[in-house]
């Protein structure tokens, strides 16, 4: 009788638990089955999906309000290509229907089906073909593929080649936004990208064929995306050195050769390869940059030609096209938070507007402690270092005729690599003013500090995060011009701290624990008394018993190892290292570690140079002080555990800072020289 009590009694409890939701929890059934609400057209190796009316009153049916598309593309890259449609009596007219749902389908709804077949037919396989003239994926296996741009790759100076007209146009639209970005964007620059690890051969596969490549090895997980991180060595500098030459990365006219002769497209490649070590190396393009925003204009058209205005394509969620969204309503953008928190910091309604997002969280490795991403600066020949962690740009659209979510693509790119002078530069630029661009960006600073910058007005903002006091803009109008502030930066709010209620959680469930086992140990002594046999054969620590003491033990060993453990910051690599002039305050000197940059205060009374021995990087500071010359020498030692040491000083009778101050490892330490009013700070 007790267990069925108990288990009544369970289930009143998780019935009483799920009540509220009990409509909804069964809503999808209610409302169709699966084969209702999916399908997929015979021969095709794509499915469409009804979109149901998002509605928060679970007691109505939620009828179907659109239609929606994907599939993967592009290679082993797999970049997800989705399109959803709404009900639009200008356009493929009401799609409140079950698309699967082929019985009860009238024939206006069947009518209209099949007008939505032939349309995404038509979008898979514009999208397979611009796949197929763009596509540089390697399979892992040896094999290129045999696209236009991979032709290119292999050819040889003076190789005349016929085009598919897809092909010519992303290189013209490249060749304009190379020209527009001063070559921030290039898509000649594809042989550093492999250079550096950011190919599919190598990033996806580990190939190691060609004399440049190096070992990979695992690094760590990264919890934020879930990706693993690798350690990647970095590449001898003489191929940096070849292949960043600005003859062998050249995209000019006169370099690559754009031609059209009686309707036919041609590329005529001119630039001369490079030779390291006996070994010759052609000039590599790549249209990645530039093929899924291209896609994205290429649906965009044929919307338009459909009189389509309801809808939004998104091309590897960093490529986007928002049409308008359902009567009464505005699409809401909102950008990824690449500053180490998973909700959002913004949100703005983008309606009928192209999007480009691009982030330096995403395809990266960390190697010697400092984090190299898929963006390469061509002109230095290296990942972008800029502190540009994420950017948005949205354009007004048109027809897709300008191809404007191909040139935010660019742009984005392009922006990242120009970092924050060069933002301010395009916000104060005509082609910025003209076709009404507006950009987010989320930018640290080289101390650490996390800034916005935006030409967007903060009243056109239509979410904030609850987690943020105050929304810093760095970028100012002042007299009509954009120029960045760098005193204004985010400030987060004191995160609510939870540990003394868990602490004393974690002390009820011990004396819980310590309660049921004495009661058991009573009862069991108190049985034996009455019964020695019977108290024989019942043992003390039943299985199921041990189950559950184990699993306490488990859980007061984690909340005592959270909460009575040692704080992490003790384990916190150093990522910031400061020299501070403790008697104006003055930050004096800033190196960051992870980009492996250092900035000296303008206006000090110190006199500062760096030099750099192997993976040491020495400051060298002097000061006239009280009519004598005092001098601090600082040595970082660069790696995968960073330290700091003060390894010489002038300063006075002694050399405290010298001799009694060991290596800083960890952040949250600090070196101080009394005599010199200097500490030495690790973030």
């Amino acid at each position: 009788m007790k267990k069925l009590f108990l288990a009544i009694l369970i289930l009143s409890l998780l019935f009483a638990t799920l009540a509220p939701f009990g409509v909804s929890v069964f809503a999808d059934e209610v409302e169709a089955t699966l084969a209702e609400r999916s399908w997929s057209p015979s021969g095709k190796d794509y499915t469409l999906t009804s979109i149901p009316q998002q509605s928060n009153d679970y007691t109505k049916s939620k009828a179907p309000v659109g239609v929606s598309f994907q599939k993967m593309y592009f290679g082993s890259s797999g970049i997800p290509v989705s399109l959803t449609l709404y009900s639009d009596p200008s356009g493929f007219g009401d799609l409140g229907f079950w698309i699967g749902d082929t019985a009860n389908l009238d024939y206006k709804q069947l009518a209209t089906r099949n007008r939505l077949v032939e349309f995404f037919d038509w979008v898979d396989s514009i999208i397979n073909e611009v796949d197929a003239v763009a596509n540089t994926q390697y399979n892992g296996e040896g094999n290129l593929p045999h696209s236009d741009i991979n032709k290119y790759n292999q050819a040889s100076q003076g190789t005349k080649l016929q085009v598919d007209y897809h092909t010519y146009k992303m290189l013209a639209i490249g060749r304009e936004m190379y020209d527009l970005t001063s070559h921030a964007f290039n898509p000649a620059i594809y042989r550093l990208v492999d250079l550096w690890g950011f190919s599919s051969r190598t990033y996806s596969y580990k190939d190691e064929s060609l004399p440049y490549d190096r070992k990979w090895d695992f690094f760590d997980l990264d919890m934020m995306t879930g990706n693993i991180l690798f350690s990647y060595p970095l590449p001898d500098q003489k191929y940096v050195t070849a292949f960043s030459t600005p003859a062998f990365t050249d995209f000019s006219q006169s370099a690559v050769t754009l031609t059209e002769e009686n309707g036919n497209y041609f590329v005529t490649k001119n630039v001369a390869p490079v030779v390291v070590d006996g070994v010759s190396y052609e000039q590599w393009l790549d249209l990645g940059g530039i093929a899924k925003g291209y896609v994205v204009d290429l649906i965009k058209q044929e919307l338009a030609k459909l009189s389509q205005t309801r809808y939004y394509v998104d091309a590897g969620t960093s490529s986007q096209n928002y049409g308008y969204a359902r009567d009464g309503e505005n699409w809401k953008l909102l950008p990824p938070n690449s500053l180490g928190r998973l909700e959002p910091l913004v949100g703005f309604e983008v309606p009928n507007r192209a999007v480009s997002t691009s982030g330096q969280y995403n395809r990266k490795y960390i190697t010697n402690g400092v984090e190299y991403a898929h963006i390469i600066d061509g002109m230095r020949g290296a990942p972008a270092q800029t502190g540009i962690k994420s950017i948005t740009i949205t354009i007004p659209d048109d027809d897709g005729s300008n191809y404007w979510a191909c040139k935010a693509d660019c742009l984005s790119t392009a922006m990242t690599v120009l970092g924050r002078d060069g933002i301010v530069d395009f916000c104060n630029s005509e082609f910025f003013a003209q076709n009404d661009v507006d950009i987010f960006v989320l930018h640290e600073a080289i101390d650490g500090s996390k800034q916005i910058l935006s030409n967007m007005d903060e009243g056109e903002m239509v979410y904030k995060a609850p987690s943020l006091s105050e929304f810093s803009w760095n970028l100012k109008k002042d007299k009509g011009v954009w120029v960045y502030d760098g005193k204004a930066q985010l400030i987060e709010l004191p995160q609510t701290d939870y540990t003394w209620i868990l602490i004393v959680l974690a002390i009820v469930v011990v004396a819980l624990f310590a309660i049921v086992v004495v009661a058991r140990y009573t009862a069991h002594k108190q049985k034996g008394a009455q019964n020695i046999h019977q108290a024989k054969r019942d043992n003390f620590f039943k299985p199921a018993d041990v189950m559950v003491y184990l699993a306490v033990v488990l859980v007061i060993l984690v909340l005592f190892s959270v909460f009575f453990g040692e704080s992490d910051k003790a384990y916190k690599s150093i990522s910031i290292v400061n020299v501070v002039d403790l008697q104006t305050g003055q930050t004096l000197f800033v190196y960051n570690v992870g980009r492996n940059e250092y900035q000296i205060a303008e206006n000090s009374p110190w006199d500062i140079t760096v030099t750099t021995n192997g993976n040491d990087i020495i400051v060298h500071m002097t000061c006239q002080m009280d009519g004598e010359e005092r001098f601090n020498e600082i040595t970082i030692t660069k790696g995968a555990s960073p330290k700091v040491k003060m390894t010489d000083s002038v300063c006075g009778f002694s050399q405290d800072c010298v001799r009694y101050f060991g290596a800083m490892t960890t952040a949250g330490q600090s070196i101080v020289c009394s005599p010199n009013y200097l500490k030495v700070i690790s973030d």
